[in-house]
C-alpha cells in the first residue's frame, strides 16, 4: 500500500460494512476497506460465478452436501451466477413498501425476477426435478409439475386466497381511513361503522384455523402431497420442514405471507420478486 496511515479500518464488505465505510469516507476520513475473501460481499451479499461458487463451497467443506445437482439439470453453467444468500424481495412486501414511503427507493434500482423454479428431488426423472413456479392462471395449466386435478385444486385455492387478500387489503384501507378521521367531538368518537358480516365460507375457515397449524387448514382445503409442498415452499416461502415442531406455521402467518406473495404477482412483472 502506498499509504500507511488511515483514520478508519473496516473489515468485511457486507452491506453493513460497506455503508459504514462509505459514510466515514464521505465525512472526509481516510478509510481502508478490507475483506478476507477474493470477492466483494462476504457471506451475505456476494454473487459468484458457478466456478467461484464451487471453489468457495469446497473451501468451506460443504461441496458434497450442497453441490449434489443432477448432471445437465441446470443447462449451461456459464449462464448462472450464484448468490451465497438469496436476495430477492417481495414486490408487495413490507421492505419495498418502506423503501417507497421513505423515498429511499429513488436511489435504488430494482429488476423484476423473470422466473422462479422449485427443486423437487423426489421426482423420478432428473428433467422433472426442477419445475418453474407458475405466476399466472395460464402458467398453472402449462406446468408439468402438477396433474390436471391438482392444477384445478390449485387454481380454486389461489382464487379464494386472492379474494381473501383483496378483502383484507380493503379492511386495512378502512382502518387507515378511520385513523385519519377527525374525532374532536364526543359524537364522532362514539360513532362506529357497521361491521361487515358477509364473510365468505373461505374467510370463515381462515378465521377458524387462524391459530391452528397451516397443514390442518390445507387438509380442510384438500391440498395434499405435491400440491401442499408447492403451496408451502413456492407460495408461502416457508423455510422449515412442514412437520418441524420447533418452527410451527400457523394459518394466520401463512395467509399473511400469501397476501404479500399474491399482491405482488403482476405488480412489476411475471413474478412477485424484485
Amino acid at each position: 500500500l502506498d499509504q500507511s496511515h488511515y483514520d478508519t479500518i473496516v473489515l468485511g464488505t457486507n452491506l453493513t460494512e460497506s455503508v459504514i465505510a462509505a459514510s466515514v469516507a464521505r465525512a472526509g476520513k481516510e478509510v481502508l476497506h478490507l475483506d478476507e475473501h477474493g470477492f466483494y460481499g462476504g457471506h451475505q451479499t456476494a454473487t459468484l460465478s458457478w466456478s467461484e461458487f464451487r471453489e468457495f463451497m469446497t473451501n468451506e467443506k460443504l461441496a458434497e452436501e450442497t453441490l449434489n445437482v443432477p448432471e445437465g439439470l441446470l443447462g449451461k453453467l456459464r449462464e448462472y451466477n450464484m448468490d451465497l444468500v438469496p436476495i430477492p424481495v417481495l414486490s408487495a412486501g413490507p421492505l419495498v413498501q418502506l423503501l417507497v414511503r421513505s423515498n429511499v427507493g429513488r436511489y435504488l434500482e430494482f429488476k423484476c425476477v423473470d422466473s422462479c423454479y422449485m427443486y423437487m428431488p423426489w421426482k423420478e426423472k432428473d428433467k422433472d426435478k426442477l419445475q418453474r413456479v407458475p405466476g399466472s392462471k395460464g402458467e398453472v395449466f402449462k406446468s408439468k409439475a402438477l396433474g390436471f386435478k391438482q392444477k384445478t385444486l390449485l387454481m380454486n385455492f389461489m382464487n379464494k386466497c386472492m379474494q381473501y387478500v383483496a378483502a383484507m387489503e380493503e379492511e386495512e384501507e378502512d382502518k387507515q381511513e378511520e385513523k385519519k378521521e377527525d374525532s374532536n367531538t364526543e359524537e364522532e368518537e362514539t360513532q362506529k361503522k357497521p361491521s361487515k358480516s358477509n364473510d365468505s365460507a373461505f374467510e370463515k375457515q381462515v378465521k377458524e384455523f387462524a391459530d391452528k397449524p397451516f397443514n390442518a387448514f390445507l387438509d380442510a382445503q384438500n391440498i395434499t402431497n405435491d400440491l401442499r409442498t408447492f403451496v408451502l415452499y413456492a407460495l408461502v416461502q416457508h423455510q422449515y420442514a412442514d412437520d418441524d415442531k420447533a418452527h410451527p406455521l400457523t394459518t394466520k402467518d401463512a395467509m399473511k405471507a400469501l397476501q404479500h406473495y399474491l399482491s405482488g404477482v403482476g405488480k412489476y412483472g411475471h413474478t412477485s420478486f424484485l
